[in-house]
């Protein structure tokens, strides 16, 4: 069973096109590894708690710079 806001995470990713993703064990083994990550990275906050959604966006933010720069080095090894 999702939390509530994993359950919001799931219906907005990707156009809600895994929103029949109803537990962690399914985010798991959907075939997505971003989703999979974000469910899990998210499941200990609480949608209700003010503390939680600023933390959620902190771990949103930090995993987005994290791709982005990981994405810059390694186009500037294959495209040199």
């Amino acid at each position: 069973m999702l939390t509530p806001i994993q359950r919001l995470i799931v219906s907005l990713y990707a156009g809600g096109d895994l929103s029949h993703v109803k537990s962690e064990q399914q985010a798991d083994n959907c075939g997505d590894g971003l989703l999979a990550f974000l469910v899990y990275e998210m499941s200990d906050l609480d949608i209700n708690d003010e503390g939680d959604c600023y933390e959620l966006e902190t771990r949103l933010e930090t995993a987005a710079r994290q791709l982005e720069a990981l994405r810059r080095v390694l186009t500037a090894r294959i495209f040199p």
